[in-house]
């Protein structure tokens, strides 16, 4: 991968304006890092003159163009978009006739690339020249959608501009629904047009138990008055964008913010989730004593040791929250660090345990010998 961040199948939510401001730009170590860099930050003119320099065989333009990627298959059109150049995306479009939804590796297109910056006038341009705003008619796809993006970025008028084209609100990846990314305003837009609160999110939960773990009591009031349902249940692993949480199989809402130790958060939602019969005394006080109790922890699955031999090397960073820890993986041993992140570079990516097996970046699984 690139040194600089590029937008991925599996984004963390919580980004600051540094961290939004860093994807889509050119990485110095890009062997073409002058042409991607131009096409950044609009140099129309250089980018000509370098784009002939590299035209060796008499390819064409186009052509010529097309072939030159970073490491993460983001060519000349996705950086002119994430620099907001849309005078070099004009001349990529109109005068090179280059695909308007050209895909990266990770299979996100120019558009996205515009909205998670936040560059409103190219986001209009590229939907002028036809770009998907859905950004594919897969309906298998699991790539996050334009409208993740723009949600992301955070520009309510870029989001506005999205849905007002129709596209499909509810589409969850792995990174959950366009609702899970915990923004108060966006959510607002959402929800004003109509997104279901109740979409199960791509093998993990739903979106109030997603704005539970990141604590945002706005957004859980949000989804409440939209018909969120406290009772459902959450199985799997938690959202990979959020947290590592254990064991959470089978436990509504409420009984994971026991578990927590949040209070407020049971305080909101104990009085509208349903009575689970199998607590002895179903109170705030009785589910909060019963939870910690050792007859509660003795339903959770048992973690893995200290020490476990693992098929993969390298360094890989696990999210801590509550009962999940740090491991670092060095010389096919994975070793536990608790309370804390490692900071070292991944070889392999963010490892998730769901309390039985660990995932991979890409959710699947790591085999253990």
């Amino acid at each position: 991968m690139e040194c600089n961040q590029a937008p991925r199948e599996h984004m963390d939510v919580c980004l600051d304006k540094d961290e939004i401001d860093k994807i889509g730009v050119p990485c110095r170590m890009s062997a073409y890092f002058d042409l991607l860099n131009s096409a950044y930050t609009g140099d129309l003119d250089r980018f000509k003159r370098l784009a002939s320099c590299y035209d060796k065989r008499g390819e064409g333009l186009a052509m010529t163009i097309q072939h030159l990627l970073d490491g993460d298959g983001r060519g000349s059109f996705a950086f002119a978009a994430a620099g907001g150049r849309v005078n070099v995306c004009r001349y990529l479009l109109e005068e090179l006739n280059l695909d308007v939804d050209v895909k990266d590796d990770e299979g996100v297109t120019p558009l996205s690339h515009g909205a998670v910056k936040g560059h409103l006038n190219t986001v209009e341009y590229l939907l002028e020249m036809g770009a998907n705003p859905d950004g594919s008619n897969d309906p298998d796809s699991t790539t996050n959608t334009p409208l993740h993006y723009a949600v992301l970025g955070g520009d309510r008028e870029i989001q506005t501009l999205l849905l007002s084209k129709g596209i499909r609100i509810n589409v969850a990846t792995r990174s959950g629904t366009a609702l899970s990314y915990g923004q108060t305003d966006a959510v607002k837009v959402l929800l004003d047009h109509h997104a279901d609160p109740n979409v199960v999110l791509f093998g993990v939960v739903t979106p109030l138990t997603s704005a539970m773990l990141i604590n945002s009591l706005p957004i859980m009031d949000l989804l409440l008055k939209a018909g969120a349902d406290p009772n459902a249940k959450s199985c799997g692993f938690a959202p990979l964008i959020y947290a590592v949480l254990c064991a959470l199989e089978g436990m509504t809402a409420v009984e994971i913010a026991a578990r927590e130790g949040n209070g407020e958060v049971v305080g909101i939602l104990f009085p509208v989730t349903t009575c689970v019969r199998t607590y002895p005394n179903w109170t705030i006080g009785g589910l909060m004593e019963h939870v910690h109790s050792v007859a509660g922890k003795k339903k959770k699955v048992s973690k893995v040791s200290d020490q476990m031999p693992i098929a993969e090397h390298g360094t890989v960073n696990l999210a801590a929250k509550g009962d999940a820890y740090v491991v670092v993986v060095s010389d096919g041993i994975i070793s536990r660090k608790v309370g804390g992140f490692v900071n070292n570079q991944p070889t392999i990516g963010k490892l998730y345990f769901n309390g039985i097996r660990f995932f991979d970046f890409k959710g699947e699984d790591l085999y253990f010998t």
